[in-house]
């Protein structure tokens, strides 16, 4: 169909990685913000909402216009 299989692959890649980031039910969220309410600092679950969907969403899609372009066409 001369598609480059290679600008799939990467730009999954990369939503994946920011996918486990990102989503706030992963452990590692959880764990950080849990940390972050004990030193002091005033972070909720919202705040933490509208900083990563937003963010998700922004970087999947610029990642994906770059895999658009990446290397050369396929003839």
């Amino acid at each position: 169909n001369g598609i480059r299989p290679e600008r799939q692959m990467a730009a999954d890649s990369v939503a994946s990685q920011i996918d486990i980031t990102a989503a706030p039910i992963y452990a590692a969220v959880v764990y950080y913000l849990a940390q972050i309410v004990d030193i002091g600092a005033d972070i909720t679950f919202l705040s933490i909402l509208l900083v990563s969907v937003p963010g998700t969403l922004f970087g999947t899609l610029m990642m994906s216009l770059y895999s658009l372009k990446r290397g050369a066409e396929l003839e």
